[in-house]
């Protein structure tokens, strides 16, 4: 016997079967849960799309700092043009100059000082007025002469 049916005895005796719906109600709130969990899964399905395109941004602006920093071997190198455009992408360096102490322990030298510059890659997209930057990444270069 299949559920939603029962048995009923007419009143000629034979024995038929008599089917029982859902009701107009019970129709319009399931069609309600129904809409309410596709509506969560697109979101979820849109969520997932955003991060993944962020994380392919993310990705591309890295690889974009990275060329930045190997493009000169001292801190002079990049004070001739401290900004620049990589379609999409554009990118400002900042060059701070900072002493740095040379430590040699193994000869039990004076410690000597190096002038070293910290350079600063600011990766962006062009337009965003003042953004945050999407990459920034720090490394150090010395300088060819003191400055």
């Amino acid at each position: 016997m299949r559920s939603g049916c029962f048995v009923g005895v007419r009143t000629g005796g034979t024995a038929a079967r008599v089917m029982r719906g859902f009701t107009l109600l019970e129709a319009l709130v399931a069609i309600a849960i129904a809409a309410l969990a596709l509506g969560a899964l697109a979101r979820a399905a849109g969520q997932g799309t955003r991060t993944a395109a962020e994380v392919a941004d993310r990705q591309q602006a890295a690889m974009v700092a990275r060329a930045v920093l190997s493009m000169g071997t001292f801190a002079e190198d990049y004070l001739a043009a401290p900004e620049g455009e990589s379609p999409p992408w554009a990118w400002r360096v900042r060059v701070t100059p900072q002493p740095v102490v040379l430590a040699d322990a193994a000869h039990a030298q004076p410690d000597q000082t190096l002038l070293a510059a910290r350079l600063t890659v600011e990766v962006f997209r062009p337009g965003d007025g003042g953004a945050e930057p999407v990459w920034v990444l720090s490394a150090w270069k010395p300088y060819r002469s003191a400055p």
